[in-house]
């Protein structure tokens, strides 16, 4: 932040629970950053610097890095020191039908990123020998999900926590946006108007969407009940672990009913 910069504030960010999410108040200059520390030895803070750079604030829909301690030299942890996107999370929607569109339109942004600046990138799918590995790649966030983006005002303002991005098919994020709304809500219709809104923006339809949901389950078996403090911290105490397992084995039945 510069050599006369001193530090005003700082506040835990709610939602997530792999980094340490601070905002942080200075003055001289003034300004809002965020610090995410991760813990030692994770690689994730260098993956995110990597992101980051390559994104170049995707016009303002994400972070800009400012400054990176991957040693964990000055923050304790490997860390990240990124600007602040406007808007603040928000799992629990008025009107859900028009939020779920927001997010499929969003992610048709992210997926038009041209992939060619992205030499380097891992491929998630690299090693699998499914008929989904064969399709073509774009830049996938990797945990895109409701609480990974922000909203001011009703309008869905950036999405944040990119340190697993790298090259997939479509519907690697698409089916795991859809298991999180089918779990927040209990049924198919937010993940079936996401899913719309999205084919809308790109302009095109996604084939094999059950595979991908079932794969979203799949990736997701083991350990869907730890996803609970993701979803407490942003205020949906009504979940348990119990209905979170309940949610997650009927979307599942409800998908391989659909091949």
């Amino acid at each position: 932040m510069g050599p006369s910069a001193t530090v005003q504030g700082v506040r835990r960010l709610a939602g997530g629970t792999h980094a340490s999410t601070h905002l942080v108040t200075t003055a001289s200059p003034e300004r809002e950053v965020v610090l995410r520390r991760f813990p030692p030895g994770d690689e994730a803070a260098s993956a995110e610097a990597r992101v980051l750079t390559a994104l170049g604030g995707l016009d303002g829909f994400a972070p800009t890095l400012l400054a990176a301690d991957l040693a964990g030299q000055q923050a304790g942890r490997p860390a990240v020191l990124i600007t602040r996107l406007p808007g603040q999370a928000d799992i629990m929607p008025a009107q859900p039908d028009g939020w779920a569109a927001q997010l499929g339109h969003a992610l048709a942004r992210v997926h038009a990123v041209p992939v060619g600046g992205l030499a380097g990138f891992r491929d998630v799918m690299d090693g699998e020998t499914s008929a989904l590995a064969g399709a073509p790649r774009v830049l996938t966030h990797f945990d895109y999900w409701s609480g990974n983006v922000l909203w001011e005002s009703g309008v869905l303002s950036g999405v944040v926590d990119w340190s697993g991005a790298a090259l997939a098919p479509r519907g690697f994020d698409l089916g795991w946006c859809r298991l999180d709304l089918a779990l927040l809500f209990g049924d198919s219709v937010a993940a079936d108007l996401f899913l719309a809104a999205y084919q809308d923006a790109c302009g095109l339809a996604v084939g094999d969407m059950a595979q991908w949901d079932l794969h979203a389950t799949l990736r997701s078996r083991h350990d869907v009940e730890d996803w609970l403090p993701n979803y407490h911290d942003l205020g949906r105490t009504d979940l348990s672990r119990g209905e979170l397992r309940r949610r997650h084995s009927a979307w599942a039945r409800r998908r391989l009913g659909a091949l």
